[in-house]
């Protein structure tokens, strides 16, 4: 079993969550703003034309407001961030799961923050240092002219992945980082590959990672490792730490 760091998914989780938050926040504010409307209204005597035409207005942004709270239950564009945030979270949390029956020599680090960009995975093991991308897309996933299409449309991630991978190369001082996307729900065709990115369904990432030629050492992962624990302690951020079996 692997060694492993940090928890997956937790970061897009914790904006779905956030999105839930924002859309009873909205609901609940409409409804105080509502009554204090007609608070007020009904203290409005309507003993002339001018009273009255006030008295109108408030009654208006009374039902107003109160109608204002139906906006965000009939947001379809919400429900669907809210549901891919959730539905992303569960298949970094998929993949993590995944990562963690790679043998005792791996390190995987997960949910990995640097410059205001996140990283859902990193492995360090014998066979040499790997960005995982996570996507929990559904559908049929095609490779045209250096392009990742999902359905038909366009992966738009593939070039933050290129961004990740030359800055852990810098960062580590390593020649060569591997970058993987993964899709957990989708059919991706076998050897699929781009500028030295491969993508992959997550039924064969395990074997894609151990049946590389090994070429790292004991010492090298423990530097490496010990280089990213590093950023982690020096941004502050907890670092979740599962036993392994040795």
């Amino acid at each position: 079993m692997a060694q492993c760091y940090g928890k997956a998914g937790k970061h897009v989780k914790n904006i779905g969550k956030r999105k839930i938050y924002i859309k009873y926040i909205f609901i609940l504010i409409s409804i105080i703003v509502s009554y204090i409307f007609y608070k007020i209204c009904i203290t409005i005597p309507s003993t002339n034309f001018y009273l009255k035409t006030v008295k109108n207005v408030f009654a208006a942004f009374s039902i107003g407001s109160l109608l204002s709270m139906f906006i965000p239950l009939f947001d379809d564009k919400l429900d669907i961030k809210i549901k891919n945030a959730f539905n992303g979270a569960k298949g970094e949390q998929e993949v993590a799961e995944l990562l963690e029956t790679l043998p005792n020599e791996y390190v995987v680090f997960n949910n990995i923050f640097y410059e205001n960009k996140k990283i859902d995975h990193i492995v360090i093991g014998p066979t040499g240092t790997y960005i995982i991308e996570t996507t929990s897309s559904r559908g049929k996933v095609e490779i045209k002219n250096d392009n990742i299409l999902i359905n038909g449309y366009q992966y738009k991630s593939l070039n933050k992945m290129f961004l990740n991978v030359f800055w852990l190369k810098d960062f580590l001082g390593v020649d060569f980082v591997k970058g993987i996307v993964v899709f957990t729900n989708a059919f991706v065709p076998l050897d699929s590959e781009i500028k030295n990115i491969t993508i992959i369904n997550k039924k064969y990432l395990i074997s894609k990672i151990i049946n590389e030629k090994q070429y790292m050492d004991r010492d090298t992962i423990e530097y490496l490792k010990n280089k990213i624990l590093l950023l982690l302690k020096d941004k502050k951020i907890d670092i979740l730490f599962k036993k392994y079996t040795p």
